[in-house]
């Protein structure tokens, strides 16, 4: 594929990576939802750009995101896991031992948590006190979802792969 149409096609999916967090910033129901679809955006990227063009992609969006979406609890989410993380997969899942690729993906799921929560915590919820328990309990459900949402993005990224791609590539 050329740059000139690598560029559009990210140009493309940049564009509506942007729009669905915009209508993420929106609905207050629905948020959390539309940033997962956006990852997803930033999935196709990587699969038909390449990872630098994703990365690129990823960029323009969060840039971009910060200059026109007023409420940015969605963004902060996307720019601080969810955009990048299709980059970090596909790294990992080179690797050749899964438990080192789970470990490093766990690693920097939480490292993300970390830091969403203390900026979270320190904008929003500056009188709110975490006592270990809930801690503990959130760090806990935080790690199953992320787990559930790796073993979906998997599976959507195979369902486009053999399902989805063949159809748009015929020529």
């Amino acid at each position: 594929m050329s740059n000139a149409r690598k560029t559009a096609l990210g140009g493309i999916l940049a564009a509506f990576a942007l729009i669905l967090l915009f209508f993420a910033n929106l609905s207050n129901v629905l948020d959390l939802c539309l940033v997962v679809i956006a990852s997803m955006v930033m999935f196709a990227g990587a699969i038909e750009l390449g990872r630098k063009w994703m990365l690129i992609m990823y960029a323009a969006v969060t840039v971009l995101g910060f200059l026109i979406i007023p409420i940015r609890a969605p963004l902060i989410m996307f720019a601080l896991f969810l955009g990048y993380y299709p980059f970090v997969k596909s790294l990992t899942e080179q690797l050749k031992r899964r438990s080192v690729e789970y470990v490093i993906k766990f690693a920097v799921f939480n490292a993300a948590a970390a830091v969403c929560m203390i900026f979270f915590k320190s904008l929003f919820f500056d009188n709110l006190t975490l006592t270990n328990m809930m801690a503990v309990i959130f760090i806990i459900i935080a790690n199953g979802l992320f787990l559930l949402y790796d073993i979906a993005m998997t599976r959507l990224v195979t369902v486009y792969m053999y399902k989805i791609r063949p159809k748009f590539n015929r020529r």
